[in-house]
């Protein structure tokens, strides 16, 4: 496994990758996922994971002709989350790609403070099945870095993902991010010491969990 996490996590042509959207994620994947934060149980789900209440809701946009699928913190597929629940997104994402029930190049997947889900081969499958993924980390934020990787001392253990944004100086609209072209890139968010609870509650200038109460307005 220690080889295939080396084999895995080695750069990709950045110009092969997928474009990433600022304005997708500010205006549109924010907004779901902020609404899910809402102490309403109005057109919500109610799911048990990890020995808690999750929320989460399937919505349909007219206008955009998609169909979304955001889970509280968390014909195209979007699928948002935030926190624990944005590891729910990104295996209910591969799901939908490795079930056929929507095609790889018709979901994409965006997340704010994701911890990491699984192992390299999880990884790799994700990479393959939903190929327009991004996680979205803001400057400090202690999650991204949860559970910690076991790799180099072990063969196996939880790893990341592509793509990572990381946003050095905070997520806000035009600030400076990396696109990572590692899975675990140690020029990105892994090259700070990253231990902010803060960090992990906002995103483009909003606090995700109370953004709700203003409506997703402002």
């Amino acid at each position: 496994m220690r080889q295939a996490q080396i084999i895995y996590n080695c750069p990709v042509d950045a110009l092969k990758a997928p474009s990433y959207s600022e304005s997708f994620a500010a205006r549109f994947a924010l907004p779901m996922v902020a609404a899910a934060m809402a102490n309403t149980s109005l057109m919500l789900s109610v799911l048990l994971c990890l020995f808690r209440e999750c929320f989460a809701y399937l919505a349909y946009l007219t206008d955009a002709h998609a169909a979304v699928l955001v889970f509280r913190g968390s014909t195209e597929e979007q699928v948002f989350g935030h926190s624990i629940a944005s590891g729910l997104a990104s295996i209910a994402s591969a799901i939908l790609s490795a079930q056929g029930y929507v095609s790889s190049d018709r979901i994409k997947l965006v997340t704010f403070g994701q911890p990491r889900m699984s192992d390299a081969l999880f990884a790799q499958n994700h990479d393959r099945l939903v190929p327009h993924s991004f996680r979205l980390i803001n400057k400090n934020d202690i999650i991204p870095t949860l559970p910690a990787r076991a790799f180099p001392f072990s063969h196996n253990g939880p790893f990341h993902h592509r793509y990572e944004v990381w946003y050095p100086q905070g997520i806000s609209t035009g600030a400076w991010h990396v696109l990572a072209t590692m899975a675990e890139d140690g020029r990105s968010s892994n090259s700070v010491m990253s231990l902010s609870v803060k960090d992990h509650l906002f995103a483009f200038d909003k606090n995700i969990a109370e953004w709700w109460r203003h409506e997703c307005i402002g």
